[in-house]
């Protein structure tokens, strides 16, 4: 019968959009934080702190927004705080795909520290222009970083699917 492909097709199609509404909420509140850093740094004049308490308010945001849409009631995806747990073999796993990862992205880190060092010589001005670039260039890596999380979920639910 073709009922159930049907089926597991919507149920893919819904999941991608899901995926691609959340890198909107993503792409709103990274559009917030830079309104925030705009308004605490050039208007309230508070510097390195007003970059640093328009960082913490976007993230809240995020983490309250995605809470509340995780947490709504009659979602394939419902979040249930009573049925939360650590599944250890899969805390094994990611955590062993996640360690060279996360070394590759401190090497990376490292990397741009030298790179922002010999930027400084040439002055603020300098510094400001990498900055803003950076903001751009984070902005724009939004969409790739989206669609292929989103691309990844969907082949992930496909090749479930045809293991049994």
């Amino acid at each position: 019968c073709w009922f159930p492909l049907f089926r597991k097709a919507l149920c893919d199609l819904f999941v991608l959009f899901f995926l691609q509404f959340h890198s909107f909420i993503i792409a709103y509140l990274y559009l917030c934080e830079q309104t925030l850093d705009v308004l605490f740094v050039v208007e309230l004049k508070l510097g390195v702190m007003g970059v640093a308490m328009a960082t913490v308010i976007s993230q809240f945001l995020s983490v309250m927004l995605v809470v509340q849409q995780l947490m709504c009631k009659g979602q394939l995806y419902q979040l249930s705080i009573r049925e939360l747990y650590v599944d250890w073999r899969l805390l094994k796993e990611i955590v062993n795909l996640g360690i060279p990862a996360a070394l590759q992205a401190s090497l990376l880190s490292l990397s741009n520290l030298f790179v922002q060092r010999y930027i400084n010589l040439f002055g603020s001005a300098a510094m400001a222009g990498v900055g803003a670039a950076k903001k751009i260039d984070k902005f724009i890596g939004l969409i790739s970083q989206s669609l292929g999380l989103a691309i990844t979920t969907f082949i992930r639910a496909c090749l479930k699917n045809s293991e049994g």
